[in-house]
């Protein structure tokens, strides 16, 4: 009753024993059995390569989706630095000509209470120089008067 059946094993040899990993049944099948279990295995192929194709044309979609998205949040950030920077670029510029300004009228101020201290001085040593005069002058008429009296 074994006629037309076949076996496969794969056998581990060693000097102890024999083992077998792996045994196969063959049996005869028919041209129609044959075509049917192929037929069935090409049928389920086909369905898992559809689920897999679903798959990953719904993930394909999903990621399409993110991807715009974030694009157009980077699109978007990218625009709102560009206006953050013209923006501090224009509040520097208008601060750096505040503070020139403020230095220069500062720097005015300075030279013009040095002009002022400069010629208060003057104006005191001149008064020194004629006080002093008027000193000398009258030393010399005690001077006088002393000689005189």
């Amino acid at each position: 009753s074994d006629r037309g059946l076949g076996s496969l094993s794969v056998v581990e040899t060693n000097p102890f024993k024999h083992l077998v990993h792996l045994s196969l049944k063959l049996v005869p099948g028919s041209d129609a059995e044959i075509r049917q279990y192929l037929s069935e295995c090409l049928a389920e192929s086909r369905r898992e390569s559809a689920v897999s194709r679903q798959r990953f044309a719904s993930i394909e979609s999903n990621l399409s989706q993110r991807l715009s998205q974030t694009e157009q949040a980077l699109k978007s950030r990218c625009s709102e630095l560009e206006s953050m920077r013209t923006n501090w670029s224009v509040e520097k510029g208008e601060l750096v000509a505040k503070y020139a300004e403020e230095l220069a009228a500062a720097k005015e101020e300075a030279t013009k209470v040095r002009r002022e201290l400069a010629e208060g001085h003057a104006v005191e040593k001149e008064k020194g120089n004629r006080l002093s005069g008027y000193n000398s002058r009258a030393r010399g008429e005690k001077v006088c008067l002393a000689v005189v009296w």
